[in-house]
Protein backbone atom coordinates (compact mmCIF):
# COMPACT_ATOMS: atom_id res chain seq x y z
CA UNK A 1 0.00 0.00 0.00
CA UNK A 2 1.15 3.51 -0.68
CA UNK A 3 1.65 5.90 2.22
CA UNK A 4 -1.48 7.78 3.28
CA UNK A 5 -3.90 5.31 1.72
CA UNK A 6 -5.86 3.08 4.10
CA UNK A 7 -5.80 -0.67 3.59
CA UNK A 8 -8.94 -2.05 1.91
CA UNK A 9 -11.44 -2.91 4.62
CA UNK A 10 -9.46 -0.93 7.22
CA UNK A 11 -11.42 0.68 10.03
CA UNK A 12 -12.10 4.32 9.18
CA UNK A 13 -12.88 6.98 11.77
CA UNK A 14 -14.65 10.11 10.67
CA UNK A 15 -14.10 13.44 12.40
CA UNK A 16 -16.41 16.39 12.09
CA UNK A 17 -15.30 19.95 12.79
CA UNK A 18 -17.92 22.68 13.07
CA UNK A 19 -16.73 25.76 11.18
CA UNK A 20 -19.40 28.28 12.10
CA UNK A 21 -21.15 28.63 15.45
CA UNK A 22 -23.92 30.97 14.37
CA UNK A 23 -26.04 31.50 11.29
CA UNK A 24 -24.47 33.92 8.83
CA UNK A 25 -25.92 36.23 6.19
CA UNK A 26 -23.41 37.49 3.65
CA UNK A 27 -24.94 40.92 3.06
CA UNK A 28 -24.11 42.17 -0.43
CA UNK A 29 -21.58 39.35 -0.87
CA UNK A 30 -18.61 40.53 -2.93
CA UNK A 31 -16.52 38.54 -5.41
CA UNK A 32 -13.44 38.51 -3.14
CA UNK A 33 -12.98 36.01 -0.28
CA UNK A 34 -14.87 37.01 2.88
CA UNK A 35 -14.23 35.16 6.14
CA UNK A 36 -17.41 34.05 7.85
CA UNK A 37 -16.23 34.94 11.35
CA UNK A 38 -12.64 35.01 12.63
CA UNK A 39 -13.93 33.97 16.07
CA UNK A 40 -15.09 30.67 14.53
CA UNK A 41 -11.62 29.57 13.41
CA UNK A 42 -10.88 26.02 14.54
CA UNK A 43 -7.52 24.51 15.46
CA UNK A 44 -7.18 20.96 14.15
CA UNK A 45 -4.62 18.20 13.86
CA UNK A 46 -5.14 16.83 10.36
CA UNK A 47 -2.18 14.44 10.48
CA UNK A 48 -3.45 11.00 9.58
CA UNK A 49 -6.53 12.23 7.71
CA UNK A 50 -7.09 11.16 4.12
CA UNK A 51 -10.22 12.81 2.71
CA UNK A 52 -12.40 15.82 3.41
CA UNK A 53 -15.76 17.21 2.38
CA UNK A 54 -17.64 20.37 3.33
CA UNK A 55 -21.32 20.37 4.33
CA UNK A 56 -23.55 23.39 4.89
CA UNK A 57 -27.22 24.32 4.99
CA UNK A 58 -28.01 27.25 2.67
CA UNK A 59 -31.01 29.12 4.08
CA UNK A 60 -31.15 32.04 1.64
CA UNK A 61 -29.79 31.59 -1.86
CA UNK A 62 -28.09 34.03 -4.15
CA UNK A 63 -27.75 33.70 -7.90
CA UNK A 64 -23.99 33.72 -7.40
CA UNK A 65 -21.71 33.00 -4.48
CA UNK A 66 -19.82 30.03 -3.13
CA UNK A 67 -18.54 28.69 0.17
CA UNK A 68 -15.33 26.78 0.98
CA UNK A 69 -13.01 25.89 3.86
CA UNK A 70 -9.43 27.09 4.05
CA UNK A 71 -6.45 26.22 6.23
CA UNK A 72 -3.24 27.85 7.47
CA UNK A 73 -0.21 26.40 9.19
CA UNK A 74 1.39 29.76 9.96
CA UNK A 75 -1.58 32.00 10.79
CA UNK A 76 -1.16 34.31 7.82
CA UNK A 77 -1.14 32.38 4.53
CA UNK A 78 -4.46 30.66 3.78
CA UNK A 79 -4.97 27.88 1.22
CA UNK A 80 -8.08 26.04 0.04
CA UNK A 81 -8.97 22.93 2.00
CA UNK A 82 -12.15 22.03 0.11
CA UNK A 83 -13.73 22.61 -3.25
CA UNK A 84 -16.43 25.28 -3.36
CA UNK A 85 -20.12 24.75 -2.59
CA UNK A 86 -22.67 26.83 -4.48
CA UNK A 87 -24.85 29.13 -2.39
CA UNK A 88 -27.79 28.45 -4.71
CA UNK A 89 -30.40 26.98 -4.35
CA UNK A 90 -31.33 26.62 -0.68
CA UNK A 91 -30.96 23.32 1.14
CA UNK A 92 -28.30 20.95 2.38
CA UNK A 93 -25.06 21.08 0.38
CA UNK A 94 -22.18 18.62 0.49
CA UNK A 95 -19.05 18.62 -1.59
CA UNK A 96 -17.62 15.40 -2.92
CA UNK A 97 -14.94 13.63 -0.92
CA UNK A 98 -11.48 14.81 -1.95
CA UNK A 99 -7.95 14.18 -0.68
CA UNK A 100 -6.76 16.38 2.17
CA UNK A 101 -4.06 18.64 0.68
CA UNK A 102 -0.57 17.52 1.67
CA UNK A 103 0.18 20.93 3.19
CA UNK A 104 -2.85 20.62 5.49
CA UNK A 105 -1.70 17.32 7.03
CA UNK A 106 -0.40 19.14 10.09
CA UNK A 107 -1.66 21.07 13.07
CA UNK A 108 -3.43 24.00 11.45
CA UNK A 109 -6.24 26.52 11.75
CA UNK A 110 -9.39 26.22 9.64
CA UNK A 111 -11.85 28.88 8.55
CA UNK A 112 -15.00 29.16 6.46
CA UNK A 113 -15.08 31.70 3.62
CA UNK A 114 -17.60 32.89 1.03
CA UNK A 115 -16.79 34.46 -2.32
CA UNK A 116 -18.07 34.99 -5.84
CA UNK A 117 -20.97 37.29 -4.98
CA UNK A 118 -22.44 40.04 -7.12
CA UNK A 119 -22.56 42.75 -4.37
CA UNK A 120 -26.38 42.73 -4.54
CA UNK A 121 -27.64 39.48 -3.06
CA UNK A 122 -27.50 38.27 0.54
CA UNK A 123 -26.98 34.49 0.64
CA UNK A 124 -27.14 32.91 4.10
CA UNK A 125 -26.15 29.69 5.84
CA UNK A 126 -27.39 28.08 9.05
CA UNK A 127 -25.11 27.48 12.02
CA UNK A 128 -23.15 24.27 11.84
CA UNK A 129 -21.24 24.13 8.56
CA UNK A 130 -19.04 21.07 8.95
CA UNK A 131 -15.72 19.90 7.59
CA UNK A 132 -15.89 16.10 7.69
CA UNK A 133 -12.65 14.09 7.60
CA UNK A 134 -11.91 10.42 7.20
Amino acid sequence: MSEGVPEPGAFSIRKDLRLNMAARTYTNLVAAVVESNAADRVLADLQGTFDIRLMAWVTAAGVTGQLKAQYTVNGSTWADLTTALSLTPTGLKASTWQPVPVGAKAICALRLVAFGGNTVEDPAIAAGAIAEFR
